[in-house]
């Protein structure tokens, strides 16, 4: 697996950005179009990019049955919702203020909380209450 973050490969070139961006762009596609059996047999190209233009790279990426995903961040509004399905999904009932407690302690990451919301799921036990 190799992760590529914040390459600006899939943004339109500029004079601010670095220069030769598009030969890069160019060639990349290139090799990934002459390797395709071997990438996909033994490769995972992972890119990590703040923004993702529709460029040639975009669509040859597809073609080749890439995924294009977009993530966004999440409103603390979003981040309750989605633990309390979490909490749900083990039958654990959560009141609001603690999750909300949860996340202005443990921070906005996903992953930290997904691991605290279990470990309280673990502590509570199938169908308890939390609060």
């Amino acid at each position: 697996m190799i992760v590529i973050k914040k390459s600006g490969l899939f943004q339109k070139e500029t004079k601010k950005k670095v220069a030769g961006l598009k030969e890069l762009r160019d060639n990349l596609e290139v090799y990934l179009k002459e390797n395709l059996e071997d990438i996909k047999e033994n490769l995972i190209l992972v890119f990590v990019e703040e923004n993702v233009e529709k460029l040639k790279i975009t669509k040859t990426i597809e073609e080749i049955g890439g995924v294009l995903c977009e993530f966004e961040y999440q409103k603390p509004l979003q981040l309750e919702k989605r633990l309390e399905a979490i909490a749900k999904a083990y039958k654990v009932d959560v009141e609001n203020g603690a999750i909300r407690n949860l996340i202005e302690v443990s921070g906005t990451s996903m992953q930290e909380l997904i691991n605290e919301i279990r470990k309280l799921i673990e502590y509570a036990g199938e169908g308890r209450n939390y609060n």
